[in-house]
């Protein structure tokens, strides 16, 4: 398990299993890599099962992933669910439990899902589920009628498939108090004059009343009802019509009720279809006569229901009944079957087979040198072989005489004609013949400018069609499609010397198609395609405002309304980063307007957002600014200045923020000491200032102030209150006093400012400003004022002189006091430009000047910089700057002008940087391949490409996707998709074809160079058809005339989901197979009503998948309806034994001589110890068996063996073995086997050998021989192969000439090897004399002789030591130098499991 980690600090990470930590072991380890971190188990056993969890820390926070282990059994070891048992119906007393239970197979262990009326069942306090030993139960205790009466479903699935099971359950009262209908009436359909059964189900054993049309029923002889256990039954014997009622059975207040229809029973044939034999490509019509006008027939062939179509067709005539099959063939012939109801005729179609001919000839043609030349034939029969001719010479088909077939078309194609491929061409099928000419002419006239292949033109705009022709009196003739274009209203036609015109005006999707001019025997074609109307984006930039303003929390719209065709695509950004959407950014686009809605903004939020609009006719960007505003922070606790009998001067700090909005007024409130309840002062007015005087108080009354900051978002929380007040005349003689002093402040030019200061003193002091420590003379350019203790010098326009050093003095009798402050003029530097010039893209070659005004006090430096370099004048490039002004000139810009240009202006003041981005755009690189085939369909192909490393400095607009048919060889465009699409789906393609294509990019410069790929793709489905479901068929709920039907799904769904599966149904006796029904691709189960009581029924299903129906299955066994299936009788016996060792013994049985109704699904073998009485199963085999060896049992004891039939309903009693039977002594491996080991040379490089049997076999049946070789230089035996024990003859092939091998001969049993036999003297490979070169070593022993290759490099194993159990270590020597082993251990045990 693998996870990428990234984090900075890096992060601890820790593993856990279950919430525990994972400990490194020999078998589990942990290793990291950079980023990557992995825990590896090398051997997966149960305990390692659980939750894996890896978490990573740092000090920034923490991160989880996690992934479950599970373990999964083998593929080859897979069964899939299989319920043993059907569930019956339940009926429980309320209060009591429901308790279902059912035994299931299949391995691995299947999953266990409950469901009530289709609703999974989950456990609760109520509801207990277990699963143990293949028994699954399901537990609903104190049972409610209204809550836990319905369906119940048991599904048990595993990888290898799924079953299921359904009960009825029936909650009631207790016992004795209420019995229901646990089985409801069926409507019924029938005939005049047949029998009909109505058959109901009680939940106990009781009398029911039947009902006709609310009149009981009595018994008759035309009417019996009888009762069986819990089963009731109402028969009503010669239907007629008037038979057709309600009926209803009653219990108590219970009833279930039913309707019957009686049709009119169908006639009989007064005349039966006849035999017929008719001749291919003629018609064939057989014809039924019916006794009555109005039955239907159905016309079968072979079975298979016929339907009408271009080639069959049903008719009705009066009391006739036709089957008209037309253009009849070879695969017609069969047995064709007419079915009225319950009767049916077959009769026979032989087709007498005609010879092919030709249906279309090929006619004569003329053409232009170097044109195309084609003929064309259709023939009858597609498989026919023809012979194609020139001047009666056969002609051996090249490049240059091409032949293509199409089914029952063939065309002869001469891809570029000369004088020599005039003459007489002719074909021949069988003794038939066509002939046609072929004329050559040379041109009257040549083109020296042709039409293109193809012309695209957008919506109503005009075309005009030019070609140039050799000759200026040649006469011209314009067509499209074939047909001359006469001038007209739309159509201008212009002749000027050599040149001619068409003018097609306004076109329309009516002008599609080929034009082509045509002048003497020559002609030149176009096909007009005509491209959608594309206008580029337009914004209404007026309708913009250029500052939204929104408060904190609140929802921020901006509607952005434009035009284009067709609909751009839609790019929000903000601050140059991509707008994101969210839960709380939403972007809406119609053809008309964009609309960006940011829900409960956040301060982040503010920015500059910028709307771009691309489509391929070009692009368009609006910006606005999005200002977010909050409520002011809390102002400065107010403090009083000066105090007077009835009024309060207050002064107080602004808030450190205003919220992003200014301040529009303070709220003043106030209460007496006496009071708690705040009144507010300027109700009225607004106070901009940060003082006021509150006037109108009471005097001697103590009173507290606080202020509360306004602005657009609203009120800021109130100012800490002062203290308590006391409002009364003030005391004389007071000095001045600064209670706020003037600050040093820097100001830029040109600028209206104010000194401030905040003064005291009584008597009122007076004001005085100094400048630089003289008296300032107050001028236009200085005002002064003195209100409310607020001594104010306000500078209407400030310019490089105002910088300086001011003092406020204030003087009354009682004193003097002075304030002072710095005042610097600085202009920080602003660089002015029209926002366009910020990113610019101009194709290359082209000319750019970038023009920047700035201002600054003082004169700011001007720097630039070109992608974070210096730039500078030089001989392709020209940087200039004035007092005011800076430019950057380039003439003929390049690739690599494009960049980031970085004007920077530095003052005392302040420092301002500008990025101006240019783009130099050219057309894109080619998108990226390869080309993905991302999906291949029977008429389409998805296609997938990267986007070209390059765009060329301009976005991609769109894509265009061309096609070519590999057979034409012409490029046709298919469709363009816009720049975020990088994948296709083309349709229309012909299915069987061959196709190339191409892709390119293209942005506002042109189209790049195509993306081709690399071989054509065939066209076709890939998909097939689904196999046949799979049985066997289950079969529940049988009446006498209804049940349900189960099967199982296909092993191969085609490759696609099955849409449905399609149920038939054919009487044992008769031909024609007839629907019952169809399902969806999910339900595995139908419905089957209508059949008839006690006769046999074949049924089939098929699957249906997309590409169409798969074959069906159908079980030989018939199914009857009425007829109960049960469990098939015990296999026929006795149980032999016909072949015992020490570990295994042999079994042989019979078939049982009853199969329950139904097929038999198999055998299951177990066996049990004569010392215990558990039986343990072996194997369960197919039906088809009937004889096994069981293995690995156990020596010297005793074994009784069984054998039980197993069908869907579930399994038999068993064939159990008499007696005990004795597996024999311990085995010894076998004697050696005997002398002599013959060995004669066949060739350079192989032997024949021969031995003879052992003379003992160990006690245990021989299984075979192993024969191993050793090269006399070499000191490795190698293990040649084996041969079955009844084999003592082999041929050794591929042996080195001139090399010596010693042989040995093992004999093998099911205990081990025996010592080996080995050749007295080693053997040397010498070539024969007699020898010759005639192939394969051994002459005629090959035939008869089995043969085994020896390489000196071997895959065999070759038993080398066996050593004590305490050992841990081998040494092994004389090894080949230089030479590579494989060695292995194997660990032996009496006692492995318990």
């Amino acid at each position: 398990m693998t996870a990428k980690v990234v984090g900075k600090p890096p992060p601890k990470v820790s593993w856990f299993c279950q919430g525990k930590p994972v400990v490194p072991s020999r078998n589990v380890k942990i290793t990291t890599s950079n980023e990557e971190h992995t825990l590896i188990i090398e051997e997966v056993k149960p305990e390692h099962v659980g939750v894996y969890e890896l978490k990573a820390e740092n000090n920034m926070g923490t991160a989880t992933s996690s992934a479950t282990l599970r373990i999964k059994e083998s593929p080859e070891k897979q069964e899939p669910p299989r319920f043993v048992e059907e569930f019956k119906p339940l009926v429980v007393p309320e209060n009591d439990t429901v308790k279902l239970v059912a035994k299931v197979r299949g391995t691995p262990t299947p999953e266990i899902t409950w469901f009530k009326d289709g609703k999974q069942l989950k456990p609760t306090k109520n509801i207990k589920q277990t699963f143990e030993n293949g028994i699954c139960t399901l537990e609903i205790f104190d049972a409610k009628p209204e809550k836990d009466s319905g369906e119940y479903k048991c599904v048990a699935s595993n990888p290898a498939g799924k079953d299921f099971l359904t009960a009825n359950v029936q909650v009631g009262d207790k016992p004795g108090e209420k019995i229901v209908f646990t089985r409801g009436l069926k409507n019924e359909e029938t005939v005049e004059d047949s029998t009909v059964t109505f058959i109901c189900e009680t939940s106990k054993e009781t009398n029911v009343k039947w009902f006709i049309d609310d009149k009981e029923v009595s018994l008759s002889d035309k009417v019996k009802f009888k009762d069986e256990g819990k089963q009731h039954f109402l028969v009503i014997t010669k239907v007629t019509k008037a038979d057709a009622k309600t009926l209803k059975c009653t219990v108590g207040p219970e009833s279930t009720v039913a309707k019957l229809t009686v049709n009119e029973a169908p006639g009989e044939f007064l005349e039966k279809p006849h035999d017929l034999e008719v001749k291919e490509r003629d018609m064939a019509i057989f014809v039924a006569k019916l006794s009555k006008l109005n039955d239907t027939v159905t016309w079968h062939k072979d079975g298979e229901h016929i339907k009408n179509d271009d080639r069959h067709q049903i008719v009705e005539d009066g009391n006739f009944r036709k089957l008209i099959v037309n253009d009849v063939n070879v695969l017609d012939e069969g047995e064709y079957t007419c079915v009225l109801g319950d009767q049916e005729c077959t009769v026979e179609l032989n087709v007498i087979e005609l010879p092919p001919e030709f249906k279309t000839k090929m006619v004569d043609v003329t053409v232009v040198e170097n044109e195309p030349a084609s003929f064309q034939i259709e023939l009858t029969k597609g498989d026919a072989k023809v012979k194609w001719f020139k001047d009666n010479k056969e002609i051996q088909f090249s490049e240059q005489l091409q032949l293509a077939i199409s089914g029952k078309q063939q065309r002869l194609v001469i891809p570029q004609t000369s004088k020599k491929d005039a003459g007489v061409y002719s074909c021949e099928i069988g003794k038939q013949k066509c002939t046609a000419t072929l004329k050559v002419e040379v041109p009257t006239v040549e083109f020296l400018m042709k039409l293109s292949e193809k012309t695209s033109v957008p919506q109503e705009t005009d075309v005009t069609l030019t070609v140039k022709v050799s000759n200026p009196d040649a006469k011209t003739k314009w067509t499209k499609n074939g047909k001359e274009i006469k001038p007209n209203g739309r159509h201008d036609v212009s002749v000027d010397k050599t040149i001619r015109k068409l003018v097609i005006k306004k076109v329309t999707n009516k002008e599609v198609g080929e034009y082509s001019c045509v002048v003497g025997n020559i002609r030149t074609t176009t096909k007009l395609v005509v491209e959608e109307l594309k206008k580029p984006p337009v914004i209404d930039v007026e309708s913009i405002q250029n500052i939204h303003t929104v408060v904190k929390g609140n929802t921020l719209t901006i509607m952005v309304p434009f035009t284009a065709t067709p609909v751009p695509r839609v790019e929000w950004t903000v601050d140059e980063v991509m707008v994101k959407r969210s839960e709380t950014t939403v972007i809406e686009t119609t053809e008309t307007s964009s609309t960006l809605t940011i829900n409960k903004v956040r301060d982040g939020d503010g920015g500059c957002y910028t709307l771009r609009l691309v489509n391929p006719a070009g692009e368009a960007m609006v910006s606005t600014t999005v200002k977010i505003i909050d409520k002011p922070l809390v102002p400065g606790k107010p403090e009083p200045t000066a105090v007077t009998a009835d009024s309060v001067t207050l002064h107080w700090k602004a808030p450190d923020f205003d919220g992003g909005s200014p301040i529009t007024n303070y709220l003043i409130e106030y209460h007496e000491k006496s009071e708690y309840k705040w009144t507010s002062y300027n109700v009225d007015f607004t106070i901009s200032e940060t003082h006021t005087k509150v006037t109108k108080l009471n005097t001697s009354v103590e009173y507290t102030f606080r202020v509360t900051a306004v602005n657009d978002a609203g009120n800021s929380e109130p100012s800490v209150p002062t203290r308590y007040i006391l409002v009364k005349d003030p005391i004389a003689g007071e000095a001045p006093r600064f209670i706020e002093e003037l600050k040093d402040t820097c100001i830029g030019l040109k600028e209206k400012f104010a000194l401030v200061c905040k003064v005291k003193g009584q008597p009122t002091p007076d004001i005085k400003w100094l400048k630089n420590g003289k008296d300032l003379p107050l001028r236009k350019l200085y005002t002064a004022s003195y209100e409310d203790n607020v001594a104010k010098l306000h500078i209407t326009e400030t310019t490089e002189k105002s910088a300086g050093k001011y003092t406020c003095r204030a003087t009354n009798a009682v004193g003097t006091a002075d304030t002072t402050c710095n005042l610097k003029i600085q202009a920080s530097p602003k660089a002015i430009f029209e926002e366009s010039v910020k990113i610019q893209k101009l194709k290359i070659s082209s000319s750019w000047q970038l023009v920047v005004h700035y201002t600054g006090f003082p004169t700011p430096n001007v720097t630039w910089n070109f992608n974070d370099k210096l730039l500078e004048s030089s001989k392709h490039s020209l940087v200039q700057t004035t007092d005011d002004t800076t430019t950057v000139t380039i003439h003929s810009i390049t690739a690599e002008d494009s960049g980031t240009y970085n004007l920077v202006l530095q003052n005392e003041a302040g420092t301002e940087i500008v990025d101006f981005v240019l783009k130099a755009m050219d057309k894109p690189m080619a998108p990226e391949g390869p080309i993905v085939i991302e999906k291949v369909d029977k008429d389409s192909i998805t296609l997938s490409w990267k986007p070209p490393l390059s765009d060329g400095g301009s976005d991609i607009i769109s894509y265009s996707i061309e096609k070519c048919d590999t057979k034409r060889k012409v490029w046709l465009r298919v469709t363009s998709v816009d720049s975020d699409t990088l994948s296709t789906k083309i349709t229309g393609l012909l299915e069987g074809s061959e196709y190339n294509f191409r892709i390119y990019a293209e942005n506002i410069c042109g189209m790049s160079c195509p993306l081709e790929t690399f071989e054509p793709i065939l066209v076709k489905c890939p998909f097939d058809f689904p196999s046949a479901p799979t049985g066997p068929f289950h079969v529940t709920g049988m009446d006498d005339t209804s049940f349900t039907l189960k099967w199982n799904p296909p092993d191969n769904d085609g490759g696609c989901p099955i849409l449905s599966y399609i149920v038939e149904k054919r009487e044992m006796s008769k031909k024609a197979w007839q629907e019952v029904g169809t399902t969806d691709g999910k339900t595995l189960h139908i419905e089957v009503v209508g059949v008839k009581l006690d006769t046999p029924y074949h049924f089939r299903v098929s699957a249906q998948n997309e590409v169409g129906t798969g074959p069906s299955y159908m079980q030989e066994d018939t199914i009857t309806p009425g007829k109960k299936i049960t469990p098939p009788s015990a296999p026929s016996g006795p149980l032999k034994v016909s072949d015992v060792s020490s570990k295994s013994v042999t079994i042989e049985w019979g078939p049982p001589s009853s199969t329950g109704g139904a097929e038999l699904m198999g055998y299951i073998v177990e066996k049990r110890l004569s010392v215990s009485e558990t039986w343990e199963k072996v194997v369960e085999l197919e039906p088809d068996i009937q004889s096994f060896s069981i293995q690995n049992l156990r020596r010297k004891q005793e074994y009784f063996f069984r054998i039980s039939a197993e069908n869907p309903i579930g399994i038999s009693e068993p064939l159990v073995s008499y007696n005990a039977v004795r597996l024999l002594a311990d085995a010894k491996p076998p004697s050696p086997p005997t002398d002599p080991l013959e060995i004669r040379i066949t060739g350079p490089s192989s032997v024949l050998i021969e031995w003879g049997q052992p003379e003992f076999d160990g006690g245990a049946p021989l299984e075979g021989y192993t024969v191993a070789i050793k090269d006399v230089k070499k000191t490795m035996w190698m293990e040649v192969g084996q041969v079955k024990a009844d084999i003592q003859k082999l041929i050794i092939k591929e042996l080195q000439e001139g090399h010596t091998y010693n042989i040995r001969i093992f004999a093998k049993n099911e205990v081990g090897l025996s010592e080996p036999l080995e050749a007295e003297e080693p053997v040397k490979v010498v070539r024969p004399a007699d020898y010759m070169e005639t192939g394969d070593a051994g002459g005629a022993d090959q035939e008869v002789t089995p043969s085994l290759s020896f390489s000196t490099t071997s895959s065999s194993w070759m038993r080398e030591a066996n050593v004590d159990a305490d050992i841990h270590s081998f040494a092994r020597h004389s090894l080949l130098r230089r030479s590579e082993y494989f060695f292995r251990i194997w660990y032996y045990s009496d006692k492995l499991f318990k």
